[in-house]
């Protein structure tokens, strides 16, 4: 605990260790205060108002929405720093490739506010007892971002020596954000037991503070957080010689690039479902469920990288160490695009068995598949199955399943009220009655992920490198290359390394696509158990319930996708995996876990 708190053991003056990023090893996050830590405080000023109107067959709705919204942000980013290296054998020699740190002085808050206008119309038209149309048109818009005090930095072009400071941030695409709406609901048979409902909205993806509050936050001349690269070949460099290759150079600066024209960032949803009553309290729904998104953000936390060659065997970066990187002027650039897109298709069925003889029971699945070319917004990597530094270039490169996409998910629930043992009396009578039961089951597939080579191999010589391996297909067991290994005590693997190999030339892209492999799927069993003991001498209301909930109980062994065993091989290439790979570290669930409690009700 003490070298924890020792700056000696720092490389940026007065602080404490770095953290350190070593394929195959687990991340060390630095001594005392060396991780990033950001403080947030939000306020939203909101006034809405509606009026209806009802006219023979139309219902009419109207109405108007306001919010002021105050962001204010102090980010205390990488204050110790951190190095990530190529190898284990380049940590071992104190060779690292990358050095990240904050300039110690520099730190300020920033102060975002933006507007709110918002309006709609909607007519509910009863054209028959049994039929529903709904049409509607909604208006929505923001004002641009701005920052009190002006500390607004973003570079206007890519290869901008110096950035724009100030308003206006970006050109505003919301200010024609109309958007029509029209759903239908229909009783085909006129009976009330069938239903048919349909609609199809467009929806506008507004740009609100939460996507800016890092990118404003990090960006020079008003926060100063400077990267270095390509140091693996410089002995010295670690622990303490990193740091003044940044304070010394204006180039190593971390800059900010917001799309100064984005185009307007909305999705169209779609959806048809039949509801149907099968008997006295048993509904089945089935429905369809699908949408599109334009234009919505793609966030990268470098796009400041040397750029490929596009050949017939892929992406080829060039093999030389006099390469340059997109904008040698600065250092990374942070960037935020209206480029992305994403499709959603979803099957999804329920059975309800509504409350009758003190049982319910609710069962829902849905079969669906997102995909997208980027699933992120606020930072480059804010799932832990995310790549911070997709390519911006090439949208070929990034297109896959989402990193939220979970394709199958089936839940069941059920509630039981024990009925009452009238015929008994007394402590025998208080005994078996006033039981309840209840339980929820969860299945559902893994999440995606992307199988990775450590360090830098293709050169890119940006902050947020990666590459991915090529896939084989001839090995033993690789037509299913993912399956969860107990290899002894304490440890299992989940990918097998030998259906991936190292891309040659080592500067080329692999072929495995992005969020190509799926992770664990879950099952979970949750048990509740509570005993009613109402006291009518104190009041009709009065219940004293014991309640006793066991969480997993069926003890479920639920992993969660390879964090750092999803690094396969190492940046220099060869034939044999980093130490861990395709090792599962951790479970997405706890074990079982139990809890007993009292309530007081009245």
């Amino acid at each position: 605990m003490a070298a924890a708190n020792d700056p000696k053991l720092g490389a940026v003056p007065g602080q404490n260790a770095p953290s350190l990023i070593v394929p195959g090893l687990a991340t060390f996050g630095g001594g005392v205060n060396g991780p990033s830590a950001y403080h947030y405080g939000w306020t939203s000023i909101q006034a809405y108002d509606d009026a209806f109107l009802t006219k023979g067959i139309h219902f009419l709705k109207v109405g108007f929405a306001f919010e002021r919204m105050r962001s204010n942000i102090l980010a205390l980013s990488s204050p110790s720093g951190f190095f990530r290296f190529n190898t284990i054998q380049d940590f071992q020699n104190a060779l690292p490739n990358e050095f990240d740190a904050g300039i110690p002085g520099t730190t300020s808050p920033r102060n975002l506010r933006q507007n709110l206008f918002g309006g709609y119309v909607q007519d509910d038209i009863h054209f028959r007892p049994y039929l529903t149309f709904n049409v509607g048109l909604r208006y929505e818009m923001t004002t641009v971002p701005t920052e009190v005090n002006g500390k607004l930095s973003t570079l206007l072009n890519l290869t901008d020596a110096q950035p724009h400071l100030g308003d206006p941030y970006f050109s505003n695409p919301t200010k024609t954000n109309f958007e029509p709406r029209i759903g239908f609901a229909w009783d085909p048979f006129h009976t009330g037991t069938t239903s048919i409902r349909g609609a199809f909205g467009l929806f506008d993806n507004l740009p609100l503070p939460y996507e800016f509050e890092l990118l404003s936050s990090l960006a020079a001349p008003f926060f100063e957080l400077g990267a270095v690269t390509g140091l693996h070949s410089t002995p010295g460099i670690f622990p303490g010689g990193a740091f003044p290759l940044i304070s010394a150079s204006p180039t190593a600066l971390r800059q900010t690039y917001v799309q100064p024209n984005p185009s307007r960032d909305y999705v169209m949803q779609w959806n048809l479902n039949l509801e149907r009553q099968i008997v006295r309290d048993l509904t089945v729904t089935v429905g369809y469920v699908g949408n599109r998104g334009i234009h919505q953000p793609f966030r990268s936390d470098d796009v400041n990288s040397v750029i490929p060659t596009l050949t017939p065997q892929g992406l080829v970066w060039p093999n030389s160490a006099t390469s340059t990187k997109l904008n040698p002027n600065v250092g990374q650039i942070a960037a935020l695009f209206w480029t992305g897109h994403s499709y959603y298709d979803g099957l999804q069925t329920q059975v309800v068995k509504r409350m009758s003889h003190g049982f319910q029971s609710q069962s829902s699945f849905t079969y669906s598949k997102t995909i997208d070319d980027g699933s992120a917004t606020l930072a480059g990597d804010p799932f832990g199955n995310s790549i911070s530094g997709l390519f911006f270039f090439n949208e070929a490169s990034r297109r896959g399943p989402a990193d939220f996409n979970v394709g199958k998910n089936f839940v069941q629930n059920l509630i039981w009220t024990v009925p009452p043992a009238k015929s008994l009396h007394g402590p025998l009578g208080w005994a078996a009655n006033g039981w309840e039961v209840g339980g929820i089951f969860q299945a559902q597939s893994g999440l995606p992920f992307t199988p990775l080579i450590g360090g830098d191999p293709l050169g890119t010589k940006d902050t947020a490198p990666y590459d991915v391996p090529d896939r084989n297909f001839s090995g033993s067991g690789c037509d299913s290359p993912t399956k969860v290994v107990y290899l002894g005590p304490g440890q299992a693997r989940y990918i097998n390394p030998s259906c991936f190999s190292v891309p040659s030339p080592l500067t080329r892209l692999g072929n495995v696509t992005r969020n190509s492999l799926t992770g664990p799927s879950l099952e979970d069993l949750d048990f509740s158990l509570f005993k009613n003991n109402r006291v009518p001498r104190i009041s009709e209301n009065f219940n004293v319930q014991f309640r006793a909930e066991f969480f997993n109980i069926l003890n479920f062994t639920n992993f969660a996708p390879p964090a750092g065993g999803k690094t396969l091989y190492p940046a220099t290439g060869g034939t044999t995996p980093v130490n861990g790979a395709g090792l599962v570290a951790s479970t997405s669930t706890a074990s079982r876990q139990i809890q007993f409690a009292l309530k007081v009700s009245w």
